[in-house]
């Protein structure tokens, strides 16, 4: 209480929020729980609900953001049956913290759960990076802020497509003979559509005919000093 380095609940409001987590939930408290209204300080503490999930679910501190020095605890047993379908089963975090010395732990909590930000062994050091975008996902909040993803986020990223006037088969329009069909049918294969969208770009930029047409005259050139 006394270090200068240890923070206090920025009003009144915040104080009497958590200090009715600490009052509802005392008899599960293990380490800490004491508190100053006069400085709307609260010790860090910690709430121990055993392997008890019904207890820990419905424990004040789980009903909302908490945004101060209490951290409820629940032993599992079942990382998939039991931590990752909890996250799960609520409102996407703005956060989700993975402490663990297993790399298969830490990969599989971040594969198959959704959070608006995560870390693997410490906490809240992604928002001090302004290389990394900050914000929630769904009811935790949308878009990002840092940096570029501050103007992405407030940026209408309009979808343009320019197609060249030169080429325009007749196979596009109804309507369709079989031979027609069996044309369109080939074109939509993600292969062949790639393939054509490539030879047809080429062929209407004017920059790469003109890259041909000088390859051309610099190949006729070089045959005909050879001749």
């Amino acid at each position: 209480k006394n270090s200068e380095w240890f923070g206090r609940l920025i009003n009144d409001s915040a104080f009497q929020r958590l200090m009715q987590c600490v009052e509802k939930d005392r008899e599960y408290i293990v380490h800490g729980g004491g508190n100053d209204s006069s400085e709307r300080f609260i010790e860090p503490t910690i709430f121990d609900f055993g392997s008890n999930m019904d207890l820990f679910r419905g424990s004040e501190a789980m009903q909302d953001e908490l945004f101060g020095p209490l951290i409820p605890i629940y032993r599992y047993n079942d990382l998939d049956e039991e931590v990752i379908h909890f996250i799960n089963s609520g409102a996407k975090p703005l956060a989700l913290y993975c402490f663990t010395a297993d790399d298969d732990v830490s990969e599989r909590v971040l594969r198959l759960t959704s959070s608006g930000g995560a870390v693997v062994n410490d906490v809240v050091v992604h928002l001090g990076n302004p290389n990394l975008p900050f914000g929630g996902v769904g009811e935790s909040g949308m878009g990002n802020y840092h940096g570029k993803f501050s103007y992405d986020t407030f940026s209408h990223q309009k979808a343009v497509v320019k197609r060249g006037y030169r080429i325009d088969p007749s196979q596009r329009y109804p309507p369709y003979s079989d031979m027609d069909q069996a044309i369109l049918e080939g074109g939509m294969k993600p292969y062949i559509g790639h393939y054509y969208c490539l030879i047809t770009d080429t062929l209407t930029d004017r920059k790469n005919i003109a890259i041909a047409a000088m390859a051309t005259y610099i190949l006729r050139n070089m045959i005909k000093s050879k001749l």
